[in-house]
Parts: structure tokens; sequence; C-alpha cells
């Protein structure tokens, strides 16, 4: 397999937590097969970590959608009394 650097669509993702992942372009390279097919990204790793941290915060997300609510005032008579939010 060899590196060959293909340019990305511009614009981004709307991650969960309301940013943007924006990804240079001119950074991304992709590993090709013979035929010269895409296998595979090459990330810088400040990127792949980035993305890591934004899949856990997604699946945290996940597996509290169905958790009860409570409203700002008992959130903040938790905080104030130092119980868990």
């Amino acid at each position: 397999m060899s590196a060959h650097e293909q340019t990305v669509r511009p614009g981004g993702a709307r991650l969960a937590s309301g940013r943007t992942l924006e990804m240079d372009p001119r950074r991304t390279k992709y590993q090709t097969d013979a035929r010269g097919r895409r296998t595979a990204v090459v990330l810088p790793i400040a990127e792949y970590e980035q993305l890591l941290e934004d899949l856990h915060d997604l699946a945290v997300v996940a597996e509290r959608r169905d958790e009860k609510t409570i409203d700002e005032a008992e959130l903040r008579r938790r905080l104030a009394g130092g119980g868990a939010a």
C-alpha cells in the first residue's frame, strides 16, 4: 500500500458539543491499494485524539438519554450542597 494525498471537501461536521470539527484538507492523507482505492486515513495525532474524545462524549450522551432531568433550581441546590448533579 502507498500513502496518497487527496483533498477532502471543505466544511465540517457539527458535533454534539456544538463545536464544528474542521479537518485541514492539506493534512489529510489516505492509504490506497494497488488500484488507487482508499483503504485508510492517516490523521495527525491531535485530530485523532479529539475524535476519540468526541466519540466518548457522544457515548455518554447516548447512555444518559433516558435519565430524568432536573430543573436549574434543583441543580444549584445539589451543587451548593456538594451533592452530585
